[in-house]
């Protein structure tokens, strides 16, 4: 008996914290868009690149290849 409540609490468990790991990875994920799109401001206007949908384009692309999306 004891065994089989051990086992259901550590199931649970571990899909609380798998839940909590993918709601981190999703806060940070938005976070860096949101960081992109003022830095895409920053380097159009410095003339980095020729349009800010340009910039904001590559930044994004370079955070889906880091955080695998």
């Amino acid at each position: 008996m004891t065994t089989i409540v051990l086992n259901y609490s550590t199931s649970l468990l571990e899909k609380i914290w798998t839940n909590l790991k993918s709601f981190g990875k999703s806060l940070v994920f938005a976070r860096q868009m949101q960081a992109n799109r003022d830095i895409a401001d920053h380097l159009w206007r410095i003339g980095e690149y020729n349009t800010y949908h340009e910039a904001l384009h590559a930044l994004n692309q370079k955070t889906r290849e880091y955080m695998n999306v």
